[in-house]
């Protein structure tokens, strides 16, 4: 059934945008019937019309909708589209239900984003626990704020029946209510005069208003270029999350280094590389094992989190090798130069500075699977 347009051929937005896989389509199919019959308007990829974008009819009916239901199986896991769609619903803070119809768990970037959403799973016979699953939905609708469409009954978001023979139409008895009334007869004589009649039209329930958008307290009505996640701004305290403890012991020992005695004949830029040297490394040090954990504890995203480790880690590299530079002379041996020094320290520096962002998003990687199994396992209702 195609949520374009009602019978008086007024377009409506849908409330459900459902997200699949073509592998699964029959069973979408049916799905989709049984979650209409229960009042809610239902937008899947058969409803594109023939000549209309793809894209841009995805991506509107989806900002337009109140709730992403992704029907998930073993194929969504390698499913780039199915990724977009819930990276522009978590955008857009829409409701986002996943409905596992296999044995399959999510992975990746499925993994992350659905691990803390609350789940219907319907496997191992899908298709008799339908009419369950769409219950469910419709409650947890209900609960964001969502109401049946005004065609359709308040009770249990059924169609109307039809008026019995005889009896006038809503509209008709609607249209009666506020009409005056028809001239009649003089009274007669000794009669009690008719009481006046009463223009009072019936008391109406107001319409509810549609559910609020979470995060702005509105609600889209029309995806634009900026509804659709671009790039993050660069902010340096998610690239360094540090706290001011954690330059306690670099500073002190960045001080005893460069006030101890230097050697003999040994510069003061000697000593000062070899205090910011050996200060720098710890710092990075501190953050191997920091980083990793407070990225962990903010639920920070995992591509942010690699971007911002190799961003951290290379400018702990390059102050190494900056550091390395002034100190080179002090190091060069029998058949080397100080510039062979230099270069071998710097390419040493961002070699480190490689190695340390991949250990500590090992690190992070491994304490943020661990947590989203543990939530998926509490948040999967099987119904």
């Amino acid at each position: 059934m195609s949520v374009e347009a009602n019978a008086m051929g007024i377009r409506l937005n849908p409330d459900v945008f459902v997200s699949y896989r073509r592998t699964d389509k029959e069973f979408v199919e049916r799905f989709v019937s049984v979650l209409e019959e229960r009042g809610p308007e239902v937008w899947w990829d058969d409803d594109i019309e023939a000549g209309d974008d793809w894209r841009e009819s995805i991506v509107e009916n989806l900002a337009d909708s109140d709730c992403l239901v992704i029907v998930f199986s073993k194929e969504c896991n390698d499913s780039t589209q199915l990724v977009k769609e819930l990276a522009v619903a978590d955008h857009l803070k829409k409701v986002v239900i996943p409905i596992k119809i296999d044995d399959a768990e999510p992975t990746g970037s499925f993994l992350y984003e659905l691990a803390w959403r609350n789940w219907i799973n319907v496997h191992p016979d899908p298709t008799s626990k339908m009419d369950a699953a769409a219950a469910r939905i419709v409650e947890s609708l209900k609960e964001a704020g969502w109401m049946p469409s005004p065609r359709r009954s308040p009770t249990n978001g059924s169609p109307e029946p039809a008026p019995t023979p005889g009896a006038p139409s809503a509209s008709a008895a609607s249209t009666a209510a506020f009409a005056p009334p028809t001239a009649s007869a003089p009274p007669e004589a000794g009669a009690a005069p008719a009481p006046a009649p009463s223009f009072a039209p019936p008391t109406l329930t107001p319409t509810a208003a549609p559910p609020a958008h979470r995060s702005t307290g509105e609600r889209p009505s029309r995806a634009t270029a900026s509804s659709i996640p671009g790039p993050t701004r660069f902010r340096f305290r998610d690239a360094f999350p540090f706290h001011w403890a954690d330059f306690v012991a670099p500073v002190l020992v960045f001080g005893v280094v460069l006030f101890s005695p230097a050697e003999e004949g040994q510069s003061f830029a000697v000593t000062l590389g070899d205090s910011l040297l050996v200060g720098l490394m710890l710092l990075a040090v501190i953050g191997l094992i920091a980083f990793p954990i407070r990225y962990y504890r903010r639920r920070a995203n995992p591509y942010r989190v690699a971007r911002n480790l190799v961003i951290s880690n290379l400018t702990f590299a390059v102050g190494g090798a900056i550091a390395g530079l002034l100190t080179a002379s002090s190091l060069v041996e029998e058949g080397e130069t100080t510039g062979s020094v230099q270069i071998d320290l710097s390419m040493g520096f961002f070699i480190f500075g490689l190695l340390f962002a991949a250990v500590s998003f090992v690190i992070f990687f491994a304490l943020s699977k661990a947590r989203a199994k543990r939530e998926l396992r509490a948040h999967m209702e099987t119904v």
